[in-house]
């Protein structure tokens, strides 16, 4: 679209999205987007002052630097900082991690050792934090685990020392020579059990640099490891300076976010402990074992490469306010072969009518066609039919006679009542079907945002009596024949959703742990079963508002149930993708085939 927009107007679009954006409201923790680095250094090396900060610093990194008084770091000078060289680094935005003063690991195969080492990891800890305190840095909030040695006796410990996120390596899914590792996975891994994607070596080649940072997706962020850039003192984890200068510019030109182990803060809540931090091990273990590691490292988008993206939403929404990033008309006129018909009863609901508008091709009709329904977006609390009066336009021009619905935003009627009147919309096309040229058997529905996570609910709850309501036209089906799912949320009880305000809002003020019943219900996944319609999904891997990890869950649930689907996963593209003109052309004709396929047009 825009190759050289990206760079070329990088500063421009940077402070035009502070001056005039802001971050979505309602939103308690950022969404995991794709690409997401966290870079760690061990063991106070000399090159983390003098080679590895210029690098950083340049790029504008994030890192954590973890401080150990190990060795003979008190007097040779030559080869470890001095406490005023990290105290700079805290100076300059990097956070500086504990690694224990003696870099004392914890040997678990050793029971007596592990209880000697378990009962000295206080004064351990509380030493690097009285030099740190000594020096103006912030008690320490992130740990790394001397050696790669854990223990779950060593959680408590780490939690009264007000540690909220340890560091592990690549073991025990891998042995500790080969330097590899899985990227930490929010919600199954431990805070203070966080696994290393990849720990540098010095015979480490771009591709192993590779495998770790491709693993930042699906939900996921890769923690990379290294020690010195060189390290002469410890020769055996060094990497070279010209090989690391390669790993970091790699992560600039391909707009990874790079940031420090406490900023994981922005998108987890460190107190979140998953019910079996072991579970996921084992499963990463076993996956190993039997050679089934393309899962983490493959999508399952069945679409092809998309049209240039951005490095982030910011830089896509202020290009499209610098109309360098042409949108589609909105405000479409209606063309004469499109009959459009505003404001039309279809039921109620808190006592009022519940309204459509509806798209009808004016050419007389062979015979009837299939009907769509559109669910316009607003995170259940905004937005308004007409939004998707350009869908309707452009898809009653291809056949369909197209209904863009209204429905019960959350400060009138909270959860179920959006569900129930898309469900009522439904029942009435079906039920009004002869008069409007519909084949009933062929209904799809298409929705954006909140309005796609009510199309999924049409499509996978219509087994479901009690979300049905009583809007009007009782008896019929409000099954759908397709589905079309525009970024929408599809689970709730993801952290993404226990920790969303506009979730719980929308849920009547409920949080997770006062309803998981009703968060439960509130999410599509839930519902699916393997006799439920074919799903289009279509996501951008830079949205920041529902993050494409709901997509690629939805996408590996649908692959487990063997239901078809088609699946573009929009590389660097934001929330709202399809606002874009470039984008919307091709998503719009991907559905056209997609109902086509589905619905016989």
């Amino acid at each position: 679209m825009f190759p050289n927009i990206n760079r070329r107007l990088a500063p421009v679009l940077c402070l035009l999205a502070v001056v005039f954006l802001t971050s979505t409201p309602g939103q308690a923790l950022e969404a995991i987007t794709d690409r997401i680095v966290v870079l760690t250094f061990d063991d106070s090396v000399k090159s983390h002052y003098t080679v590895v900060r210029p690098i950083l610093k340049k790029h504008g990194f994030g890192a954590t630097f973890f401080i150990t008084e190990g060795w003979d770091f008190a007097t040779n000078k030559e080869h470890y900082m001095t406490w005023e060289q990290i105290a700079e680094l805290h100076r300059d935005g990097f956070e500086i991690g504990n690694h224990t003063r003696d870099h004392k690991g914890l040997n678990a195969k050793n029971p007596e050792a592990l209880k000697k080492q378990l009962a000295q990891l206080p004064e351990q800890l509380e030493a690097i934090n009285r030099r740190c305190e000594e020096h103006g840095i912030p008690r320490p909030v992130s740990y790394a685990y001397p050696g790669n040695g854990t223990h779950p006796d060593a959680y408590p410990i780490l939690k009264a020392a007000g540690i909220k996120f340890a560091r592990r390596g690549g073991a025990p899914e891998f042995e500790y020579t080969e330097g590899k590792g899985f990227a930490y996975e929010p919600g199954a891994d431990h805070p203070l059990l966080l696994p290393t994607a990849g720990d540098a070596r010095p015979a480490w080649e771009f591709k192993d640099f590779k495998r770790a940072v491709d693993q930042a997706k699906f939900g996921r962020i890769s923690i990379l490891q290294f020690h010195g850039v060189p390290d002469i003192a410890h020769p055996w984890v060094a990497t070279k300076k010209e090989e690391f200068e390669k790993f970091m510019a790699y992560l600039f030109e391909n707009h990874f976010k790079v940031i420090a182990l406490r900023d994981l803060e922005k998108y987890v809540d460190p107190d979140a402990i998953p019910e079996n931090p072991e579970a996921i091990i084992k499963e990463r273990q076993k996956a190993v074992a039997d050679g089934k590691l393309e899962p983490y490292f493959k999508s399952l988008a069945t679409e092809g490469e998309g049209p240039p993206g951005f490095p982030n939403t910011l830089a896509a929404k202020t290009a499209a306010l610098l109309k360098l990033m042409p949108i589609v008309d909105l405000q479409l006129k209606t063309p004469e072969d499109v009959e459009l018909r505003k404001g039309i009863v279809y039921g109620r609901g808190s006592g009022r009518e519940l309204e459509l508008d509806l798209y009808t091709p004016r050419k007389e009709k062979e015979k009837p066609v299939p009907g769509l329904i559109f669910i316009h977006g607003g995170a259940w609390r905004g937005g308004k039919r007409s939004d998707y009066h350009y869908y309707g336009v452009k898809f009653a021009e291809a056949g369909y006679v197209v209904a863009t619905i209204s429905y019960r935003l959350l400060k009138e009627a909270p959860f179920p009542a959006a569900v129930e009147d898309a469900k009522c919309a439904v029942r009435w096309m079906r039920s009004h079907a002869a008069e409007l040229g519909v084949d009933p058997d062929r209904i799809g529905v298409a929705g954006g945002s909140a309005g796609g996570h009510l199309a999924m609910m049409l499509g996978f709850s219509s087994d479901v009596p009690e979300l049905e309501g009583n809007g009007g036209h009782a008896g019929i089906s409000s099954r759908v024949q397709a589905v079309v799912n525009l970024y929408g949320p599809a689970d709730l009880t993801t952290p993404f959703g226990i920790h969303s305000r506009l979730v719980k809002d929308f849920l009547g003020g409920r949080t997770f742990d006062q309803a998981p019943e009703v968060y439960r219900q509130a999410s599509p996944l839930s519902h699916l079963t393997p006799d439920d319609p074919p799903v289009f999904i279509i996501h951008g891997t830079i949205d920041d508002t529902v993050p494409i990890a709901q997509a690629d869950l939805l996408a590996n649930r649908l692959q487990e149930l063997e239901i078809p689907f088609r699946y573009d996963r929009l590389e660097g593209w934001p929330h709202a993708l399809d606002i874009a003109k470039v984008t919307n052309d091709r998503v719009r004709k991907a559905m056209l085939e997609f109902f086509a396929e589905h619905l016989g047009q």
